[in-house]
């Protein structure tokens, strides 16, 4: 009778800690994520307020970057294979914006709830940031007085 307690026990444990913390996410804006090609992006977001291209992404010195630049929304893409960019970067700030179900806004609470618990956290006077992976890479949700105010993921090209 203990031992079938036990594992009752443990099965319960175990489920209850792998539902806590979150896997890696897929964050995407209108359709538009980490590893989305350039012509995709255009059809799906449209053509951007500003294009900008120079400068390099962390560990990728040899490569090109172009910054796009929408209302509320920053993306950054790298050249890959055959000379094609891709999605390497986005950033939204915008209030009208939404990440995957989350909204520039929401409380603390109601993104815990929409992605489950953080791998990581910190805390400022002036904001709260929580870090959950992406398939290679990361992302950052920082919060002022409670609210969202920006999401940020990228790849780890490190």
């Amino acid at each position: 009778m203990k031992l079938i307690r036990f594992c009752a026990l443990f099965v319960c444990l175990s489920f209850l800690t792998s539902a806590a913390v979150a896997g890696p996410l897929d964050l995407r804006v209108r359709g538009v994520g980490v590893g989305t090609s350039y012509k995709t992006l255009l059809k799906k977001l449209g053509r951007p307020a500003a294009r900008r291209t120079g400068g390099t992404f962390p560990c990728d010195e040899e490569g090109v970057m172009m910054t796009l630049e929408y209302d509320g929304l920053t993306v950054k893409l790298i050249r890959g294979s055959k000379r094609r960019y891709f999605v390497a970067a986005m950033t939204v700030t915008g209030a009208g914006r939404t990440v995957s179900g989350a909204r520039i806004g929401m409380r603390t609470a109601a993104v815990r709830k929409l992605f489950g618990r953080e791998q990581s956290s910190d805390r400022t006077k002036e904001s709260e940031t929580l870090a959950y992976y992406i398939a290679d890479g990361f992302a950052r949700f920082v919060f002022r007085a409670g609210r969202l105010v920006r999401v940020e993921w990228e790849l780890n090209l490190c």
